[in-house]
């Protein structure tokens, strides 16, 4: 899928393809024996994959907001030490050297 989407657009930007843990990228095929063509299959499915992402990649369409504005805030949270300070120092002494 990488490969067929930098191909696409001349290696620019770099393509990753992040795979959460309920995924599959070889949801039909996943039984499929290597003897039986499991690797032709995978890779079908991922050019198939990266020809959808090149679609939409090329459907999206940007422009500068001649008013864009950046606003923040900024807050400053009281957090009280759990641990007595020199109990703490002295436990990372102990475990890291001094």
């Amino acid at each position: 899928m990488t490969k067929v989407v930098q191909e696409a657009f001349g290696g620019k930007p770099l393509c990753m393809f992040l795979q959460e843990p309920a995924g599959d990228i070889n949801p039909y095929y996943s039984t499929t024996m290597l003897v039986d063509g499991a690797i032709k299959r995978r890779d079908w499915t991922g050019e198939q994959l990266g020809l959808e992402v090149i679609h939409v990649a090329q459907g999206i369409q940007t422009k500068a907001d001649p008013e864009a504005s950046l606003q923040f805030a900024e807050d400053v949270l009281p957090v009280p030490v759990r641990w007595s300070p020199k109990e703490f120092r002295d436990g990372l002494l102990a475990a890291f050297g001094s």
